[in-house]
Formats: C-alpha cells, structure tokens, sequence
C-alpha cells in the first residue's frame, strides 16, 4: 500500500501536461481562424468596392478617366501634346451617341453653328461642381463647355457649364408664341427655332406645352436654349352640361364655370379629384385618372337631379296650367318638378292668361298670379304738365303720370290731380278709333294777392 502512492502522484501531473497543450492548441486554432476572417472580409470589401463604385467615365464598362488636360500634365503628353493645342467651344448638346464611336453634337452658342465632336478614353466629363461623371449621365439639352483637340475632333474635357442658368417650373409660365417669349413668373426670356423641347427624349413643338405641364429650363443670359417636360398632361372634357344650374367644378384646387361642351382642359397627367356642383343637380365627387396625350370625357347627362315643388296661387278657381307648353294637372295648386329654369303659362276663360319664367332651385317656390279680366277695352298713355299728377280713372287712382293704362271701351272720366293745382278733369268715349294718348296741362290754384307786396308778384289766373 505505501508503494502505490508516489504512483498516483505521477499519474496526476501527466494529466496536467496534457491538459495545458491542449489549451495552446486551442489558442492558437483561435488565432488562425481569425487571421483567416480578418483575410476573408478584406477580400470581400475589395470585391465590393470593385463592383459597387462606377467608373468615372463612358459609363459602368469603360475605362476610368483620366485627370483633364492641364501644363502641369505629363501623363497625357502621348494624347495631347501642348495644352495650348487645344480649343474651347460652348454649346448645347443637340445629340449624342453613346456606342462606340461616342460622339456630341454641339449646337455653338456663339456663331450657331452645329459641330460633331469625339469622345475617347482619355476624355473627361464632369459636372458643374468638377466631379467627374458618366458620359451616359450626361443628356441632349444641357449647355457645356468643351476643350478639343483642333486637327481630330477628340474631346479633352466635357463639363456642364456653370454659365449656364437651369430652372424648373410647373404652371406659373407663360408663353408667347408671337413674341416669341417665356415668362417664368417676373423674368422674360425669348427663345428661338433652335430652341430644343423635348418630352421623353422627342422633339416636340413649343406650342405643344400647357400650364399642366411641368417644365425644365437651360438657358444662357436672357435667351432659354431647351426645354424639357418633367411631367407631361392630357386632357378632361365634359359632355352635357348645359342643364346644370350656376354649375361649377372644381379640379383639385382650381374652380371653373362657365363651361361649354367640347371644351377640353389640359391637365398634368396623374390621378385628380373632380367636384361637381350645381343649384339642380346633388353634388358629384370623382376621381380621375389623366393619362399623356389622352382625353377623359366625363358624361353629366347622369347626374342626379334634384327635386322641388312650385305652389300656383291664382285670383281664379281651376285655371289651366301649362309647364314649357305642356299642360300639367295641379294636386291641390302643388306640382313637383325637377330643379331647372321654366315657362309658366296660366290661363281661365273670360281673363288674359299671363306667361313668363322661373328658376325652380328651391325645395319649395311660391308663384302668385293675378288673371285680369279679358273685357274690351285699349291702352292710352297720359301725360301732364308738370308731371308726376295723379291719375284717377273713373274715381278709382292708377298712379302718377305719365303712364299708360288700360280702359274698357264705353264712357270714361280721367282726372289729373296735383296740390297747388286745379283738378283737370277729362271725358271721352273709349273705343276702337279714341285717340291713344292725352296731354293734360294743369293750371296752378288762384289765390288773391298779397297787401303791400308789388304788382308784379300778385299770384294770378288766366282763364284761357
């Protein structure tokens, strides 16, 4: 048993070492695997960064550009040999092929002049802030500076130029095809013939464009070189709209009335709410769809109508009534009728039928007529001096004169009567051949002169 324990003891420290290499192992696998990683994720972000970032030139395939020509240059002496060797030109980019052979077509400013130049793998494009770009990111319309080899025609360098002016404006324009001019808010611009407009790459005419549309402007001082349409429009047009009342309809936040069939509107194209309105229509909301270069015709004859009664109120038991010609029954003097504008015609036997319009744009209207009685008879107009006397036609007061009043045939009393002014009465017999007018000059109440005043203020009368 004694013998036995130094034994055990070496068996423990023998299980010691192994343990502690096993650890190293362990560590050092550790290490490995993250050298490995560390290699991995620099391989990938190379990779990455390859694919991901764009070459500075001629598009995602071609070559990176190198830097534009200057003195100082040494690395660009086997293109270009002398910087003072090349030729600046400003000018509007009228076309452009973006295959091999790349080539500009540059419309000169300056002489207006078109000329074709080369775009090669030393050529540098930028934008207006000297940040090289794509040749492909550049677009026909845009105004450029450009400096070129003179004998071949090679571009050196291709930059928008920041002596270009570029605006955008949607709706607040105005152009005047006479003046040749654009009014873009307070500043006019005139433009010309080799003025560019272009909707989705096409050429177009300038009197194609409406308020609806939504504009980009390049232009050059005070003259606008292209014009290139953001968004473009369509039209909406209403059929059948002449029945509605004080009709009005609203697109989005403009109102308009007063509208007319076949009267197209040019909206900018995209989805608009529509409004309705209308004394004799409920009101219609809609949603409407405009789509480039087409016509939305919007039909109203569907509309619904709405409804009220009119009350004929007569001085006659049972008259006729007629509604646009029409004869029409009355349910206890009430008639239900669509809103609208009619003709009303009430008529009785033995009276003079009356005749005339209404707006029905309530839900209830009141209409009283008074029939007179149809007795023989004629108009005479009365006059006097002075004027506005009062008119008494058989002891019954019509009005002040002049005016014209109707009597029956037969014996008639007229008296014209003013304060201050003798009664002037008048007898004749009314009938077909009586005259047609009667002038009744009145003469001033005669009152006794007063004591002490002159003769020649005395009130007097003369009899004839």
């Amino acid at each position: 048993m004694a013998e036995q324990q130094p034994r055990r003891r070496h068996n423990t420290n023998r299980r010691k070492r192994k343990s502690s290499a096993a650890q190293k192992s362990f560590a050092i696998f550790c290490i490995i695997t993250l050298l490995i990683g560390v290699a991995v994720c620099i391989i990938l972000f190379v990779v990455a960064y390859r694919n991901f970032v764009p070459p500075r030139v001629g598009g995602d395939t071609s070559p990176r550009a190198t830097a534009s020509p200057s003195p100082n240059d040494e690395n660009d002496e086997d293109i270009y040999q002398d910087w003072e060797d090349l030729e600046h030109a400003f000018g509007m980019i009228t076309a452009m092929n973006t295959f091999e052979p790349r080539t500009l077509d540059i419309l000169l400013l300056e002489d207006g002049s078109t000329q074709r130049f080369s775009v090669i793998e030393a050529s540098r494009v930028s934008n207006r802030q000297g940040t090289t770009i794509g040749f492909s990111e550049l677009s026909v319309g845009q105004i450029v500076d450009l400096y070129f080899d003179v004998e071949s025609r090679n571009l050196a360098t291709v930059s928008i130029s920041n002596n270009a002016w570029e605006q955008q404006q949607s709706g607040n324009f105005t152009i005047n095809l006479e003046n040749e001019t654009i009014t873009l808010g307070n500043q006019t611009y005139s433009y010309s013939n080799q003025t560019l407009v272009l909707n989705q790459g096409a050429r177009i005419a300038i009197d194609q464009i409406t308020t609806a549309d939504a504009l980009t402007l390049v232009g050059y001082q005070n003259k606008v070189w292209s014009i290139r349409l953001e968004s473009n429009h369509g039209f909406i047009q209403f059929e059948n709209i002449d029945f509605i009342i004080d009709g009005t309809i609203s697109i989005g936040a403009t109102v308009f009335m007063n509208l007319e069939d076949e009267e197209p509107i040019p909206l900018p194209e995209g989805m608009h709410r529509l409004v309705v309105e209308g004394q004799n229509i409920e009101r219609l909301i809609r949603y409407v769809v405009i789509r480039q270069g087409e016509t939305a015709v919007i039909d109203l004859s569907e509309l619904e109508l709405r409804h009220g009664t009119i009350q004929v109120i007569t001085n006659v038991q049972s008259p006729a009534v007629f509604i646009d010609g029409s004869p029409v029954a009355l349910d206890n003097t009430l008639l239900g009728l669509e809103f609208g504008t009619y003709t009303i015609r009430v008529e009785h036997p033995g009276y003079i039928a009356i005749e005339h319009s209404f707006v029905l744009d309530q839900t209830l209207l009141r209409l009283e007529f008074t029939l007179e009685a149809d007795v023989p008879g004629r108009n005479i107009a009365i006059d006097t001096i002075p004027t506005n006397a009062q008119i008494f036609v058989d002891g019954v007061f019509i009005g002040n004169s002049p005016l014209v009043v109707r009597v029956e045939f037969g014996n008639r009393t007229i008296v014209a009567r003013m304060e201050g002014y003798e009664d002037r009465p008048l007898h004749f017999i009314a009938d077909e051949n009586s005259p047609a007018q009667y002038f009744l000059p009145l003469e001033p109440v005669w009152q006794p002169p007063v004591h002490g005043t002159p003769d020649h203020d005395e009130w007097w009368y003369d009899n004839d």
